[in-house]
């Protein structure tokens, strides 16, 4: 359900009539979701300033204050009330719900309410850790809306160990660009399942390029470390030392997106938009308008194909770095023991 806004209300009460009007919940507890990032924030700012994070997963939990806001009615069996004495909390402000009680199919079939929600979530927690230290800090959330970007990052989900997960992360690093968040990543090797040799090495040569750059899997499945096979290990060193040495441009890119919008992470289409090649290239993308990441995607493949337009093109990889590459469709040598294909383009600058 979507709900327009009356002429003079703004987008907070707007919300509050959805999910009044057409949701059926009681104007009090409109209020209380709507007025939850206030609450929160109060409650973060001690475990910033005390340097204590606890792990309370945002889908089950809810400030106490709330308690006042919204008539609960659960079975005891239901909420677990953490103890005044926690050493993991600084402000013990919470008690875990079983929210699948409380709202039922409600909040399940509300995707659009729970992502602001968790915008909500996001400025409290920048405010808090702001409030708190005076300094940055990192914010990443799975779920996000409209405008998240400019307050932390993202990352894909729950993917899993599959050379086709691996080549859809590429398309989603492109698409949250264009919504606005930069900082983005996927769960290197594969969150569910197992992953293998290969794909993890392939997967660490492409996730040195993610703005947010993690491996990440699910307890109970054998542990994906790169050093727990030795070619991998050599792979994801060599790929990072790349990341690293060019971790100024990187940064720079973030700082210009944060000032004046943008993308980091940049469809080709978006640098040179009048050539038609570049309309349907969806497994290639670019660092800004500089630099050109040809990734491995397929199992077995010692060479990718790629495209690069019209322009002056130079490698950036170690075996033939600084030679003059053609323009055109190309097919590019992508060993395993050697980074995958990165280009430069020429006559280039990085404003600041």
């Amino acid at each position: 359900p979507t709900v327009s806004l009356y002429p003079d209300e703004d987008e907070i009460d707007g919300m509050k009539r959805l999910l009044v009007q057409v949701m059926g919940l009681t104007e009090e507890s409109a209020e209380a979701i709507c007025k939850v990032r206030h609450v929160v924030a109060k409650w973060w700012r001690p475990n910033f300033e005390k340097e204590i994070y606890p792990y309370i997963p945002s889908h089950i939990t809810k400030p106490k204050e709330m308690i006042k806001l919204i008539a609960v009615n659960l079975p005891k069996s239901a909420v677990f009330t953490i103890p005044k004495n926690s050493l993991l909390i600084a402000a013990p402000l919470f008690e875990i719900y079983d929210n699948v009680n409380e709202y039922g199919a409600i909040i399940a079939n509300l995707p659009h309410v729970l992502g602001r929600f968790r915008k909500a979530e996001m400025i409290a927690t920048e405010k808090a850790q702001h409030a708190a230290t005076g300094k940055r800090g990192l914010i990443l959330s799975r779920s996000t809306f409209v405008s998240s970007g400019h307050y932390g990052g993202h990352w894909l989900g729950d993917n899993s160990a599959r050379w086709i997960d691996l080549r859809a992360s590429i398309i989603g690093i492109q698409e949250f660009n264009l919504f606005g968040m930069p900082y983005i990543g996927a769960d290197i090797c594969g969150f569910n399942g197992e992953t293998t040799e290969e794909l993890c090495l392939r997967w660490q040569q492409l996730g040195a390029f993610y703005p947010f750059s993690r491996n990440h899997n699910e307890k109970g499945v054998t542990s994906q470390d790169p050093s727990r096979w030795p070619d991998v290990a050599r792979a994801t060193r060599n790929a990072n030392l790349f990341r690293y040495y060019y971790l100024p441009y990187l940064y720079s890119l973030l700082f210009d997106v944060s000032l004046y919008g943008g993308t980091v992470i940049r469809p080709v289409f978006f640098e040179f938009t009048s050539d038609s090649e570049t309309h349907d290239l969806g497994e290639q993308f670019m660092w800004g308008n500089a630099m050109m990441i040809i990734p491995v995607y397929q199992p077995g493949a010692t060479s990718v194909s790629g495209y690069l337009p019209s322009a002056i093109w130079y490698s950036l990889r170690d075996s033939d770095y600084g030679t003059l590459i053609k323009s055109g469709h190309n097919e590019f040598r992508a060993p395993r023991d050697e980074l995958i294909p990165v280009f430069v383009k020429g006559v280039t600058y990085q404003k600041f």
